[in-house]
């Protein structure tokens, strides 16, 4: 971009001078503009109807939630957004109580008198909850809350008479009656598609939400088109300072430049500038020509940029310049496998559907995903056998039993095996992870005729594609958006089907019965232990194929303060909390 347009610049000088000590180099304010990347376009910034990390991170971004995660805690921890404290939640876990904080408002938007952004009430949160429930907006994330509020699930809309477990106290309090004690339920609260947002925005521009925002964070959406969006700041953002504290400041382990930020007026920067580049040789020269603050990386870039010898520790001249930020163990990559499919999934007839599960079996053990991790991610990305990220206390690296890959082509006759369609959006490394399946299951004795490619445009099309049953499997990437293990398990739980997070469409009573157990169940030995019969069901289903789990990587200018994030908890929430310098000599 175009330094003249940017806003807000500015440079201050300081030279001491005097008693010998000439000019000294100094940490001075320059813009206020933080140039981001993403690596992938976002579908849309409609709260509840978010497919991907790089939506969550704009609604992050321009809407708040009741609970945030503590930007530089790790492991993550909850703490107070618009909520005034902590929910108090009664003694048998079933009654949470949350106050808001007084004065927040709404960002200006014509959907209020004279366009003043008007405060937000209990009313909102309840609305902001209901509306995944509202047949009339189908929102797709209603299985956040279905089996959590009481009464949720039969509601019909009537915003006049709620369900019994959501109710309004007064002005600032409202309260949820849960049908069992849920860890879960908080993280809930966290979520983007816990946004609020006001029904006037609602009322007014329906599906146009995809496009514009109205709401209480410190950003505004500017603009959104195929290229990028811009971000400006709320006006209306509350009176927010930063604090080390609340932030989760350790010197021990953080910038020591962020001591410096306390008490300042938050955001920091006025504007934020996100290009959404898929290419990461554009994305790097870009950043290196110091076009871009901020951009994603990925293993084979990272490689020529490392001292030898180390994973995380940069060559000394690139270490002057900018700073690595690595991420572990919260995105998950598998195959996903389409189980309403009668050729291949689940099927009524026994004999049929015993087959289809060898089937799956067979294929599963014939994909080698060292080859993958070694192509794609340089070895460095964690291999395993589950589905919950090894970040999360649940995770157990478990060696599970697989066959010999050439059973597939001894055990099958050829004429009798279904074409096996693998869908992905273009590009080259979807192509890269299609063609090395492909060789994969060629080397296994699959007929090579019968594994065909689904190619689509827009991840949108994708997303249309799975769910219409256009290719039977599809590489997934699922990064947390919430610290639990019940994220991950989610995409396996019946009740979540199409259109819910479930597009393989798995199905199993035991799974099902395991996971709402899991949902009741605090922390403990015990909650490790149904996670894992859990995950040994799946594996014994062969309802996905994998695992790896690769580290986020995020390249930032030296000029950049703080510490942004690549996983779906923090990135967005993260850029009211950074900050840029320039070193003058």
């Amino acid at each position: 971009m175009n330094w003249s347009l940017r806003l807000g610049r500015w440079l201050l000088v300081l030279c001491v001078a005097g008693a010998g000590l000439g000019c000294t180099e100094q940490s001075v304010p320059e813009m206020t503009t933080l140039r981001v990347a993403f690596n992938g376009s976002t579908d849309s910034v409609r709260p509840g109807f978010l497919q991907t990390r790089y939506s969550s991170a704009l609604v992050l971004a321009t809407y708040d939630t009741l609970l945030e995660y503590r930007y530089l805690s790790r492991p993550l921890e909850l703490a107070p957004s618009l909520a005034a404290a902590m929910p108090e939640v009664s003694a048998d876990g079933r009654t949470v109580t949350v106050r808001l904080k007084p004065g927040i408002r709404f960002s200006d938007d014509p959907v209020f008198p004279d366009g003043n952004g008007r405060v937000v009430t209990a009313d909102d949160v309840a609305y902001s909850v209901l509306r995944h429930f509202d047949p009339a907006i189908a929102a797709r994330r209603s299985d956040l809350w279905r089996d959590l509020i009481s009464g949720i699930k039969d509601w019909q809309g009537d915003y006049d008479h709620p369900p019994a477990g959501i109710q309004v106290l007064d002005e600032l309090t409202i309260q949820f009656q849960l049908t069992a004690r849920s860890p879960k339920f908080l993280h809930t609260l966290a979520n983007p598609a816990s946004a609020i947002v006001p029904r006037e925005a609602e009322a007014a521009y329906g599906e146009e939400l995809a496009r514009r925002t109205v709401g209480t964070g410190p950003y505004q959406l500017a603009s959104l088109d195929e290229t990028g969006a811009v971000l400006i700041r709320n006006p209306n953002y509350r009176e927010r300072r930063f604090s080390l504290e609340e932030a989760g400041f350790d010197p021990t382990r953080h910038d020591p430049r962020i001591a410096d930020l306390e008490g300042r007026l938050l955001p920091l920067l006025d504007r934020v500038e996100v290009s959404f580049i898929s290419d990461m040789t554009s994305r790097w020269l870009a950043f290196s020509n110091g076009e871009l603050d901020i951009v994603p990386l990925n293993e084979k870039a990272l490689t020529g940029l490392l001292q030898s010898g180390s994973n995380t520790q940069l060559q000394l001249e690139h270490a002057k310049r900018f700073t690595l930020h690595v991420s572990a163990g919260n995105e998950v990559i598998l195959i996903r496998v389409k189980m309403d499919d009668k050729t291949l999934g689940l099927h009524p007839d026994r004999e049929t559907n015993q087959r289809n599960a060898e089937l799956r079996c067979a294929i599963r053990d014939s994909l080698n995903w060292s080859d993958r991790n070694a192509a794609f991610f340089e070895g460095r990305a964690l291999e395993f056998q589950g589905v919950v990220a090894p970040a999360l206390p649940e995770y157990r690296d478990v060696t599970r039993p697989v066959r010999s890959a050439a059973s597939l082509g001894a055990s099958f006759q050829a004429e009798d095996l279904p074409i096996i369609t693998y869908g992905f959006t273009s590009g080259a490394t979807n192509q890269n992870n299609y063609e090395q399946f492909r060789s994969h299951l060629i080397a296994a004795g699959f007929p090579a005729d019968k594994i065909q490619p689904v190619r689509y445009s827009s991840f949108g099309e994708f997303l249309n594609g799975t769910r219409s049953g256009k290719h039977l499997v599809s590489n997934i990437s699922w990064t947390l958006n919430y610290p639990d293990a019940e994220n991950n398990l989610q995409l396996f739980y019946g009740p979540n089907s199409d259109p819910g997070v479930n597009l393989g469409n798995y199905r199993s009573e035991r799974f099902d019965e395991l996971f709402k157990r899991v949902n009741q169940t605090a922390p403990s030995p015990e909650r490790t232990a149904l996670v894992e019969d859990m995950n040994a069901l799946l594996w014994e289903d062969c309802a996905y194929f994998g695992s790896l789990s690769p580290r986020g990587l995020l390249m930032s200018q030296k000029q950049v303060i703080g510490m942004p994030d690549h996983t779906s908890t923090i990135v967005g929430r993260h850029y009211a909390f950074l900050s840029k310098v320039s070193f003058v000599q």
